[in-house]
Parts: C-alpha cells; structure tokens; sequence
C-alpha cells in the first residue's frame, strides 16, 4: 500500500516573501528617515543586512520599491474587507467603521503618510503611485455609495465626490491634529461629525 505524503509548503517561496516583506519594512524607515530622493538602493541593503545584488532579485530599482511598499501598507485591501463583508448593515455605519479604521491606518503607517506627503505628492515622477492608489480607494467606496443609491438609501448625488470628500477629511484631520493639540476635540468626535455632516447631505431620511 503507498503511503500518501501531504505536500510540504514550500519553504524558498515563504524564504523569499519573507525576505521581501523585511526589505519594504527597511525601506519604508529608510525612505521615511533621509526622503526618497536621498535614500539608496545601498542605504536600504545596509539597512536589512543584504546585499544589493539581492536588492535587486526582488525589485527592479528604487521606484518599483516604492510602489511595492506603498501598495503593502495602503488601506485598500483593509478598504475591500470593509466594504464586501458589511452588506447588511446600514450605510452610516459601515462608513463610520471605514473612517475609524483608515485613520487607525494612518496613525499606524506614519513613515508611509511622511513619505506621501513630502516625497510622493508634489514629485512628478513619483506621483503616479500616489495616484494609483488615493484613486483606487475613492473607486471602492464610490461602488458602495452607487449600491446603496440603488437600493434607496442613499439620495442620489455626485459619488465621487462624496467619496474624495470623506477620506480627504480623514487623512487631513491626521495631518492636521498636532497643530490643535489644545483642542478638547476627539478623534472620534471628528470623524462622527464629519459623518454626520456627509449623512445629512446623502442620507434617505
């Protein structure tokens, strides 16, 4: 009788994620520490104890890093388990729980929101990436709105906007917070009147 052997996982393909997972962590410091501009190929290789060579094995140059990193540590994917499995609960709450968790991103990535905001944004070589990724999440939540227009709702308005509108306000409450340090505003206080003020705007009532 042959025995049946269950396949063994694949122990170089996790190596090799492993490994690419710690060279976006370095490189997300790295680039956070000295900007994209300064930072090296050779500075994030001394950083994760490799050598470029091996740098170069995983990504093709410092850019496609940059997208790479980027894309890891966005919100989308955490955005597309939000938006798929919440079906049954109300629009307001499911956007609540969306703003709530993107700002708990941002307070959590903010070398990836540094490198953003002062490398990504305002390079036009580099703001591709930016622009992949703001346009993907608003395309998401922009299909959520659509569905509950269609099922009644929500009042029919401009979706797009609608969602620029929300997650802008989000990302700039983040990057605006320490300068109302003095503020008695909390952060759940913000983003609920922020919802608050989108509801009135779109909600069936």
């Amino acid at each position: 009788m042959k025995k049946i052997i269950g396949r063994k996982p694949n122990s170089r393909k996790i190596q090799a994620e492993e490994r690419r997972l710690q060279i976006m962590e370095t490189a997300l410091k790295v680039f956070a520490d000295k900007g994209f501009k300064s930072a090296s190929i050779k500075d994030i290789a001394e950083a994760a104890g490799i050598s470029q060579g091996l740098m170069y094995h995983y990504f093709k140059n410092k850019e496609d890093l940059l997208a790479a990193t980027i894309k890891q540590y966005s919100f989308i994917e955490e955005l597309k388990g939000i938006l798929t499995a919440r079906d049954d609960q109300p629009a307001s709450q499911v956007l609540m729980e969306t703003a709530n968790k993107f700002l708990s991103t941002l307070e959590r990535r903010k070398a990836l929101v540094r490198i953003l905001i002062h490398d990504v944004a305002f390079d036009p070589e580099l703001s591709d990436v930016w622009s992949v990724m703001f346009h993907e999440g608003v395309g998401l939540l922009k299909k959520f709105i659509d569905s509950r227009i269609s099922r009644a709702e929500l009042k029919p308005n401009n979706t797009e906007i609608t969602a620029r509108f929300m997650l802008s306000s989000v990302v700039m409450y983040h990057i605006t917070r320490d300068i109302f340090k003095g503020s008695r505003v909390t952060h759940e206080e913000y983003i609920k009147g922020i919802l608050d003020t989108l509801m009135k705007g779109i909600e069936n009532r």
